[in-house]
């Protein structure tokens, strides 16, 4: 019975969770913590619990969006993927809103969803967080290496891709699909190439009311050789782009100790290209973007660069 340790009328609660030796209730519009008052993180003496905190005006909507990665507990609220990120030497509970980023589309892929048919894994190989939203058919991938500078993860979206379910084990995730169990592994799509796409945010430049004239883009790849790529920019707001089709250069990869000094050219495990294109257009507000067919091999985007020009408005 929790209703002694609500402040603000009842609340249902989801599911639970363990961290640092806290007992986590998520309920849908609070979290409630329990410990029992000792430091022995391992087990927990339930006739000495007491409350430590209550954080109201957030919750977990979704059962099985509740995973554990060992340092903190990420879960699926009303308002996008938030972690509990707590230090032991802490008292209060900081939220960390690790979807901030995609919030818009994270509300609007559970506005009309089943919750009990939501799913997640974390793996702690891969360092990815799974979120399946089936209504929309998008599974989103956290990446959990490092936070960027507003505290939220990095992200990308597997479209029309919809799981039964997932399992983490070992070093391995499974997925369970109508065609039987899948594997997360390679660079393909069972057997077939997929598309990668990125696009940033739109920006000014920092000068506002200056028209700027774009001279060329330049991209900096690390991995995958013969792909092909396109670097695009946009203006204004406008859908229409202007785009320009690479194929990044075929290179054999040497490890040391198998090709002959001086005889083969050392390239270590990875090929860095850097591709440069003229581009056109111009316009106040730019947006940038690439594409690429990932087939059989990583391909790892590090930097997009804008050479561009100050235009004058007549």
């Amino acid at each position: 019975d929790i209703s002694s340790v609500l402040t603000k009328g009842m609340d249902e609660i989801v599911t639970l969770g363990a961290h640092n030796g806290y007992l986590i209730i998520f309920c849908k519009n609070n979290i409630i913590i329990y410990g029992d008052g000792d430091n022995f993180q391992a087990g927990m003496t339930t006739s000495s619990l007491t409350l430590v905190e209550v954080i109201e005006g957030v919750g977990c909507i979704a059962r099985d969006s509740v995973q554990n990665t060992g340092e903190d507990i990420l879960f699926l609220s009303n308002t996008g993927v938030r972690s509990l990120n707590r230090t032991v030497q802490e008292k209060s509970q900081p939220m960390r809103d690790i979807s901030k980023n995609i919030r818009d589309d994270i509300i609007e892929a559970i506005e009309f969803e089943n919750v009990d048919k939501i799913k997640s894994v974390y793996s702690p190989n891969h360092a990815i967080y799974l979120l399946m939203t089936p209504t929309t058919r998008q599974t989103f991938c956290f990446d959990t290496r490092a936070p960027m500078q507003d505290g939220s993860f990095r992200v990308t979206v597997w479209p029309s891709f919809l799981p039964k379910s997932f399992l983490a084990t070992g070093s391995d995730i499974f997925l369970a699909t109508l065609n039987g169990i899948a594997k997360y592994t390679g660079y393909q799509d069972n057997g077939v190439a997929y598309q990668m796409s990125y696009y940033s945010n739109y920006f000014d430049l920092d000068m506002t009311n200056t028209n700027k004239i774009v001279k060329r883009l330049t991209a900096t790849t690390v991995g995958a050789t013969g792909q092909t790529f396109a670097l695009k920019i946009g203006y204004d707001y406008s859908p229409i782009y202007y785009s320009e089709a690479f194929t990044l250069e075929t290179g054999l990869i040497y490890e040391y100790g198998v090709a002959e000094y001086n005889l083969a050219e050392y390239a270590g495990s990875v090929l860095i290209n850097e591709q440069s294109s003229p581009a056109s257009g111009s316009g106040n507000i730019l947006q940038i973007g690439f594409a690429a067919m990932i087939n059989g091999s990583a391909l790892s985007l590090q930097k997009l660069s804008i050479y561009a020009k100050q235009g004058k408005v007549l």
